[in-house]
């Protein structure tokens, strides 16, 4: 199939996927999909077409119940917003989490703001200052890892390849903070989509040119 090519998911459907296409598109395009073993996936809205397999985006969704588990609330969104994409049913245990969690706004003495029902500790949102920073921290961090992913190859080791990139760019962070903001991307990366961590890629070059 060329994901290229513009595709009418009502051209597929049955007539049960028709029936429900009345109520809202989604619901058929859904139904659609596990009809078809999970290969005509349609998102919402036009060219929608989705290329990310049901494994994946169940591996992502329990990266973020393990970390929901830990203590970190905001992940419920974060899972949400991927089903929202996917166009995709929310797992039991995030329908029951994300119930259980916004119901407690409503309960006597609970928690008075969504701030505090959803947080996490790498992106506060509790002030406007601490949002922002965590918000340009996460921009300047990816732009550093994507950099230091392109020198990886050349080095053995975290220090130089930072050297690297804050000598080639003006990234206008010290070298402690870049490397801080490097691995937390890293981490992030390696959780969600099981991108293999930098540490892991030198290990590997260092044994092999042993």
């Amino acid at each position: 199939m060329n994901p290229k090519k513009r595709l009418n998911p009502a051209d597929h459907y049955n007539a049960g996927e028709k029936e429900l296409e009345r109520f809202d598109p989604a619901w058929a395009k859904a139904a659609l999909f596990f009809r078809s073993n999970c290969v005509l996936h349609f998102g919402h809205g036009e060219d929608s077409f989705r290329m990310a397999g049901l494994l994946a985006i169940h591996e992502q969704l329990e990266a973020r119940r393990k970390r929901y588990e830990a203590g970190e609330s905001m992940e419920l969104l974060h899972a949400i917003n991927q089903c929202a994409e996917e166009n995709l049913p929310m797992p039991t245990w995030l329908a029951l989490a994300f119930k259980k969690r916004f119901s407690s706004l409503g309960q006597i003495g609970g928690p008075t703001s969504l701030d505090a029902v959803f947080t996490s500790t790498s992106m506060p949102t509790r002030t406007p200052k601490k949002a922002a920073q965590a918000q340009q921290d996460w921009q300047l961090g990816g732009m550093l890892w994507r950099a230091v992913w392109a020198v990886a190859s050349k080095h053995n080791g975290l220090d130089k390849a930072v050297d690297e990139v804050l000598s080639a760019g003006n990234f206008g962070v010290e070298k402690t903070t870049a490397k801080k903001l490097v691995l937390m991307i890293d981490k992030n990366q390696n959780e969600l989509i099981g991108q293999q961590t930098l540490s892991q890629f030198w290990a590997k070059r260092r044994k092999d040119v042993t």
